[in-house]
């Protein structure tokens, strides 16, 4: 399953050499697994109110190319690999049939205790498995 993001870059994504700043890539890359995790029903409003929180235990992004103001990007979001206590995401981030950059994270599954605090890493409910590896309909392109 790959989710698709669309945006246009921003003025304020910028740095002082003029292409968008390598802090405003990981954030875009952040809306687009926030994006995705709505998609499939596990948007943050939800976990939290069922008691658990996805949490990113490892990221690592890799910068290519260059964007500019004004320019449109993708970011293509998948689902790397399910495990009992852990997600694998991978992401590409695309503008004019350039890749711009690529990022992987690693996310844990932690309940919610008794004011807010978080539990141990723990075994991920099956049902949320199903949700992450469900196809939402309107937004997905199967490639």
């Amino acid at each position: 399953m790959v989710h698709t993001y669309t945006h246009q870059v921003v003025n304020s994504d910028t740095d002082g050499f003029g292409h968008m700043n390598n802090n405003s890539i990981n954030e875009y890359f952040e809306r687009a697994r926030v994006n995705f995790l709505q998609q499939v029903g596990l948007g943050y409003d939800v976990m939290n109110s069922a008691g658990f929180r996805f949490v990113v235990s490892e990221l690592n992004t890799k910068y290519h190319s260059e964007i500019f103001p004004s320019e449109m990007f993708d970011i293509w979001t998948r689902l790397e690999q399910t495990r009992p206590i852990a997600v694998n995401i991978k992401q590409v981030m695309t503008a004019e049939g350039k890749v711009v950059a690529k990022q992987d994270t690693h996310h844990a599954f932690k309940r919610v205790g008794e004011q807010g605090k978080e539990s141990r890493i723990t075994r991920i409910p099956l049902e949320v498995l199903a949700r992450l590896s469900q196809e939402p309909e309107a937004i997905c392109n199967l490639i």
